[in-house]
């Protein structure tokens, strides 16, 4: 793997062995540690290896709240992201020639102040304390990251870890036996569907970007792996806004003659697909194909997954407290959770859409300065395009068209897992990015 990670030249002459060896802790510092840092918080956050026995709707219903687990290997993970990104933006080199954008900067640290803020307010300030500490790592680390790191970096990290993942929840599926099992199969692994959607759908992007890079066929094989995947969790969201993402990223690079020929074949794959699956007598209704498949009733799309019920209560909460919601991370008191089990029959704890849980904890205030922050990246990733074609402004702009999509019924992207890592780092990448051409030239 060819690595952007250089080591800074120094008036002592130093042996080529001193050289190597400080070339090697560089990049471990740089590049690898905090890649596994990043694995570590994605597999703390979301990991459990029940859906991978079970199923995910049997875990997620039957046993109660999904609740992020508060030890101290989690804690010590945060605070070593949050150190060592520090410690990158402190002594990044001078070379690198990354001019800081400061209205993503600015948007960004505003946010992260407000939350913060949301102590004061918040009805429960321990919770609110600890998150707000939590998601000020999770900041400091992914400027950190965007201060020296490049598209290389970020697209090679993805591949590297939504792989690891996809293979462990591949390897747990088959070693207990659910692997393509039974006709309502979701395909689970280690995360729940709706998390292993996402992280697909990454690994898909980063691949896509790769290949734009350096032109290896490989990674249009694991954006196509990463692909099939998908389909197999039947997470519909993170489907669509995957499909919209890189019909976004490809948009660009294809001739007319290409997406016009790309949409006739898949008109008539689907059509073919459609004619054998009635003649077998099988159900090709409408709603068979936005279920994607999934039999049960919760399935059903014009109940949106079970949301409606939950969204309708949690915006007559929010009515009470519209301009800074209940505080960071609050809104989800045991009161509140048990309310929402007697009303629901399953217990949760976020409202299944990041929009709404960003008004029930921030209110009006808080989501506007979010959306924000993604608006002002995201025309920073068209200016890129239009005036340098800059790979890293295409895939910053397909993550962010990802997660836009998907916060409409997911809250993966403002979680404290992986997508919303992933998330940060990419906006600390546009935000750092001085010079783009020489910039990815020199990835």
């Amino acid at each position: 793997m060819s690595s952007v990670l250089s080591v800074a030249e120094s008036d002592v002459k130093l042996s080529s062995t001193q050289r190597v060896a400080l070339w090697r802790f560089s990049e471990f510092v740089r590049f690898w540690l905090p890649t596994f840092l990043l694995g570590l918080l994605a597999m703390q956050a979301a990991t459990r290896l029940e859906y991978a026995q079970f199923g995910a709707d049997k875990v997620y219903h039957d046993e109660a709240v999904e609740v992020s687990s508060s030890n101290r290997l989690r804690q010590i993970g945060f605070l070593s992201f949050g150190a060592l990104g520090a410690y990158l933006l402190i002594r990044r080199e001078k070379e690198h020639d990354k001019n800081v954008y400061w209205p993503i900067i600015l948007c960004t640290v505003l946010t992260t102040g407000f939350i913060c803020l949301s102590v004061v307010w918040s009805d429960d300030p321990n919770t609110t304390l600890k998150r707000s500490i939590l998601i000020s790592c999770m900041l400091a680390g992914a400027v950190g990251l965007g201060s020296v790191w490049r598209m290389r970096d970020v697209g090679y990290a993805i591949v590297i870890l939504s792989s690891l993942f996809l293979t462990l929840g591949v390897a747990a599926e088959i070693y207990y036996g659910t692997f393509l099992a039974g006709v309502d199969y979701r395909f689970c692994g280690i995360f729940h569907p709706a998390k292993q959607a996402f992280s697909c759908a990454l690994l898909l992007l980063a691949s896509c970007s790769l290949y734009q890079l350096e032109k290896r066929k490989l990674f249009l094989v694991i954006a196509c792996v990463a692909f099939i995947f998908l389909v197999l969790t039947k997470a519909r969201t993170g489907t669509a806004a995957l499909l919209v993402a890189a019909a976004w990223f490809w948009w660009h690079y294809l001739s007319s003659r290409t997406i016009l020929l790309s949409v006739w074949g898949t008109c008539v794959a689907v059509a073919v697909a459609l004619i054998v699956l009635g003649g077998i007598g099988g159900d090709v209704s409408l709603e068979t194909i936005a279920r994607m498949g999934r039999k049960d009733e919760l399935a059903d799309p014009t109940k949106l997954t079970g949301r409606l019920p939950i969204w309708s209560e949690a915006m007559e909460l929010f009515a009470d407290r519209p301009l800074f919601g209940y505080g960071y991370g609050a809104f989800w008191i045991p009161q509140r959770v048990r309310h929402f089990e007697r009303l629901t029959g399953w217990a949760f704890s976020h409202a299944h859409s990041g929009y709404i849980e960003t008004l029930v904890n921030l209110g009006v205030v808080g989501l506007f300065l979010g959306l924000s922050t993604v608006l002002v990246t995201f025309r920073r990733c068209l200016r890129l395009i239009a005036r340098h074609d800059l790979v890293l402004a295409r895939f910053a702009s397909a993550v962010l068209i990802l997660a836009i999509i998907g916060n409409i019924s997911e809250s993966a992207f403002i979680a404290d897992g992986y997508e919303v890592l992933v998330a940060l780092t990419t906006i600390a990448l546009v935000g750092f990015q001085g010079t783009p051409v020489a910039e990815e030239l020199a990835s």
